[in-house]
């Protein structure tokens, strides 16, 4: 599960190549085990931050599995992006 106070809601999703088209899917969870790392980049798993609150500069996730990890994230587009 992943909130955050800037977003009216959040979901995990993956792209997947379906008949040689992407889609994208839904995730309920992601499980890591320990000593392994997920990636969540664009084409991948992602996060779909989906009715904005205001404008954030940063972002603050909290993804729950027992207890809460909390993660700050810099929307501002660097130059060159």
């Amino acid at each position: 599960h992943v909130q955050s106070a800037e977003f009216g809601s959040v979901e995990m999703h993956e792209t997947v190549i379906v008949d040689g088209i992407a889609r994208m899917r839904k995730l309920g969870g992601v499980s890591v085990a320990p000593g392994e790392t997920v990636v969540f980049e664009r084409g991948g798993k992602h996060l779909m931050l989906m009715r904005p609150v205001a404008e954030p500069e940063k972002v603050t996730l909290a993804f729950y599995a027992g207890d809460a990890l909390l993660l700050t994230v810099d929307t501002r587009i660097k130059q060159g992006d």
